[in-house]
């Protein structure tokens, strides 16, 4: 009876999203919905993604040990069964959006969370699939940074935005792996060649990754999304 339950769950959910190389899953953790489907879901999808991606958002501090608590214990779970977990703690969002109710924060969150996952869909083959999995395996627990410049000196200015970033509360020097992509209205070698003299400077022990993809609406700027893996990567 259990194993038809499970099963019939499972369909449903493959009916619900369909087929695909990769998949993204969004929750807050704390509260009882997110903390204990979002580890599920990452359980079942796993088995049918080739990439398994989640963004988690952490309690603020004024939530109480109890939420934090669950949060930690589903964050391990998750961490288990995903291949990259994008994490952002709430009480860092309020370095760049200071004094917003907690509705408009939870909203302003939404959309930071989803910049990301617009990148790397926008730039990610089948092939780089497996080849991001194997360079995060030990590092799934990931943090992100973006930064947009423009006019002179707009390279370096854009990184050191991206790399200001509330999330990168981290030593860098630790920091094994990364993916950086790179967005402009006509992608030109030399400006991708200055972005990554300068992450390499800030990252002076990672293995870099590089991809870049074209945005008209970009004009004369350029944007940098950074994305660093936390923890002990496999030889």
């Amino acid at each position: 009876m259990l194993g038809t339950i499970a099963g019939n769950l499972r369909d449903g959910i493959f009916s619900a999203i369909g087929e695909g190389d990769m998949i993204f899953l969004f929750a807050g953790l704390g509260g009882e919905t997110g903390s204990h489907v979002t580890p599920a879901l990452a359980n079942i999808c796993r088995r049918h993604y080739k990439l398994v991606v989640a963004s988690a958002a952490l309690p603020f501090s004024v939530e109480g040990s109890e939420r934090h608590y669950l949060a930690s214990q589903s964050m391990e779970k998750l961490l288990e069964h995903s291949d990259l977990v994008l994490t952002y703690a709430n009480d860092s969002l309020l370095k760049i959006v200071p004094n917003l109710p907690l509705r408009k924060a939870f909203a302003a969150m939404d959309v930071i969370m989803m910049a990301p996952v617009i990148d790397l869909i926008s730039v990610l083959t089948t092939e780089d699939l497996t080849q991001l999995r194997a360079d995060f395996s030990g590092s799934k627990r990931v943090r992100a940074g973006i930064g947009i410049a423009g006019g002179m000196d707009r390279e370096p200015r854009a990184v050191e935005e991206a790399f200001s970033s509330p999330w990168f509360d981290i030593n860098l020097d630790q920091v094994r792996c990364a993916l950086v992509i790179v967005t402009s209205s006509d992608p030109d070698p030399k400006s991708e060649e200055s972005i990554a003299r300068n992450v390499s400077f800030r990252l002076p022990n990672a293995r870099v990754r590089y991809g870049s993809r074209k945005d008209p609406e970009m004009g004369e700027k350029v944007r940098v999304m950074v994305l660093v893996g936390i923890g002990v990567p496999r030889p």
